[in-house]
């Protein structure tokens, strides 16, 4: 008991004192508020005079603006919080390029943000959100994650944009690859090119486009916000493990022929999950209209629900694929939705 108790105490202790050192490093300057420093003044400054191991617990503390306010104090500090950041990468960046410029610092467990505004009056600060007037917003926050990636370690890993080459150009010059993409209106081309160079790991996101191109292989989600554009050929071709579909004109004839496909299986072996909201009512029994089906038990409406929970699931069934494998089948009544649950293991036969 005494020895917790004695832990307890040393490790308030530790963190009172790294909390001081954090709060000193920031008002050491305050007696001058000019940049330029003198190599005494930076040879005394508090944190670079720390032992590593400490100087990291301090650093580990810090929240990025805090830590890129730091790098630009001096050289030596910049060493610092670059080293650190190498053996300690803890932050990922979104950028969002639509109607604002937005750079999100995502951590553990809060996330911080820099913008750019065309208004004076909206430039400000708070610990979480810094605002910056801007007369070229997209342009200051693509320069800014140039100026700052190096200083945080951090790649992006979310965009969300209209596509130009001018934007693929720039995110290639930084990474080959991506892991979410959210894809708003723009031109064929653009869009053409971008999947050309950019590879996409986890997720693509489609906003509101009106012409049908290659999607490319290999995509973990594909989630497409106006689909009429996709016909049952083109469904066919896709190979993401998970799809959504929302205002698609498929028939509720093909919907069915595309479950019967997988039970057959013809077509997408590796789905894991598939979501297709109509834009009209469809004929529900005729998309139902599939062998061997059986009720869903309790627990596999559950995990629907569950996994759908925007959706009010009423009916949900069984479907078996030739090697054993189920599907779990709900029809929901909000925006006329069917949701498909492919289960990874085989069931019993009996």
């Amino acid at each position: 008991m005494i020895t917790w108790i004695e832990s307890q105490f040393l490790q308030s202790c530790v963190t009172f004192l790294f909390a001081f050192l954090n709060f000193i490093t920031f008002n050491y300057f305050k007696v001058n508020e000019s940049w330029t420093r003198t190599s005494l003044e930076v040879d005394q400054f508090p944190l670079l005079r720390l032992p590593l191991l400490a100087r990291e617990h301090v650093l580990c503390m810090m929240t990025p603006f805090e830590l890129i306010d730091l790098s630009m104090t001096s050289s030596k500090a910049k060493r610092a919080v670059i080293f650190f950041s190498r053996i300690k990468s803890r932050f990922s960046v979104s950028l969002c390029m639509i109607y604002s410029s937005f750079i999100f610092i995502k951590g553990h467990e809060n996330e911080w943000a820099y913008v750019w505004k065309r208004r004076q009056s909206l430039a400000g600060r708070s610990p979480y959100h810094i605002a910056e007037f801007s007369t070229n917003p997209r342009t200051d926050c693509l320069r800014w994650y140039d100026a700052i990636k190096e200083v945080l370690g951090c790649r992006i890993d979310d965009c969300v944009s209209r596509p130009d080459k001018s934007l693929t150009d720039w995110l290639r010059s930084n990474q080959s690859s991506i892991e979410k993409i959210t894809l708003m209106h723009g031109d064929q081309e653009d869009f053409k090119y971008f999947f050309k160079t950019i590879k996409v790991i986890g997720k693509i996101n489609l906003g509101h486009i009106d012409f049908r191109f290659q999607f490319p292989k290999g995509i973990n989600h594909l989630e497409v916000q106006d689909s009429k554009f996709i016909n049952y050929e083109q469904l066919m071709r896709l190979k993401a493990r998970n799809i959504v579909l929302r205002w698609s004109y498929l028939t509720s004839q093909e919907i069915n022929r595309f479950l019967k496909s997988w039970m057959s299986m013809e077509s997408h072996l590796d789905l894991e999950c598939f979501q297709i909201n109509f834009c009209i009512n469809k004929a529900l029994n005729e998309i139902m209209d599939l062998p061997n089906k059986v009720t869903a038990d309790p627990n596999s409406m559950e995990r629907m629900r569950r996994c759908f929970p925007k959706y009010t699931m009423e009916n949900g069934f069984d479907i078996r694929r030739s090697d054993g494998k189920v599907a779990t089948v709900c029809l929901g009544r909000n925006n006329w939705i069917v949701a498909v649950l492919f289960n990874s293991s085989a069931i019993g036969t009996d």
